[in-house]
């Protein structure tokens, strides 16, 4: 089972007024409960990392080293444990932005032919999210992300299994679990957050990012920037009068806090929603 807990301090629900529920409700085993993780019920999948708005989610995976050893592979592609042992322990920590980080700076494959068998719901989760990215990327003149069946060792590669092998396999086994029993309390729990991993990597801006509109009576006060947790919005209010704002829609994780707690209703933010390769505001598809 999965070790995994929410750091509070980061979470939206720590914001006056906002119940942000994500992680629960995105959990395939009903393993988050009131901002807490039942270990007895996580399966590590990652699919709350994915989807939490300020990497709140920490746990035992390094996903910062995972992301940067496919980065080095030739050629790049994401893998799970199931094919690759130094892959990811599961690939529902992935999202589109990540996708984006990767793919729009180097050709990317990713393989996602065991997740159905694996973990249904992690697959359904990844099928989207490779599909919108490819819009975005195509829409961007850049290259797709390759969806790929990596090979695994052929039956006849594979040593035949002795008698002494089998006991020597066995006894090691043993003890390799009761050392990772004993250390098991001593394992570190990593922080993730997919800002600053697009930010190291200089992730350029796209349609998977979202897009957030400053209605000119804007006041200039300075709460939309306050309550950003990301530091994506940078509002300043000259001698003049007038509203200097700046914008970074890749620190942006479309939590919709500066929209709430704005007092004149004067932001507006585009979530990202792809149509046929190419961005719609939310309000207008709606409409659709």
């Amino acid at each position: 089972m999965g070790k995994r807990t929410i750091a509070l301090n980061r979470c939206l629900c720590q914001q006056a007024g906002a119940d942000c529920q994500k992680c629960r409700d995105v959990c395939p085993q009903d393993a988050i409960q009131a901002h807490e993780v039942l270990e007895d019920r996580c399966d590590d999948c990652g699919l709350c990392t994915a989807v939490c708005p300020t990497g709140a989610i920490c746990s035992e995976v390094d996903y910062d080293r995972a992301l940067e050893r496919v980065v080095h592979l030739t050629p790049p592609v994401l893998m799970c444990r199931n094919i690759d042992p130094d892959g990811m322990i599961c690939l529902g920590a992935i999202n589109g932005r990540l996708l984006w980080g990767l793919a729009a700076v180097q050709p990317l494959s990713i393989d996602i032919s065991r997740c159905a068998s694996c973990k249904p719901e992690v697959f359904r989760h990844l099928t989207q999210e490779i599909s919108d990215c490819n819009d975005a990327l195509r829409a961007e003149k850049r290259e797709p992300v390759r969806c790929v069946r990596v090979r695994g060792i052929p039956a006849e590669d594979r040593q035949p299994v002795t008698r002494r092998r089998f006991f020597s396999s066995f006894f090691s086994a043993a003890a390799e679990g009761l050392r990772e029993i004993s250390e098991a309390s001593a394992r570190p729990l990593y922080a993730f957050d997919p800002v600053n991993w697009l930010t190291r990597r200089n992730a350029p801006a796209g349609p998977v990012f979202p897009d957030l509109y400053i209605r000119s009576f804007c006041s200039g006060c300075g709460l939309c920037a306050a309550v950003c947790p990301e530091h994506a919005l940078v509002i300043r209010r000259q001698e003049s009068g007038s509203v200097d704002s700046s914008f970074d829609p890749v620190r942006c994780t479309g939590c919709g806090l500066c929209q709430q707690k704005c007092p004149l209703g004067a932001i507006e933010l585009h979530r990202p929603v792809i149509n046929g390769g190419k961005r719609v505001s939310e309000r207008k598809e709606a409409e659709r």
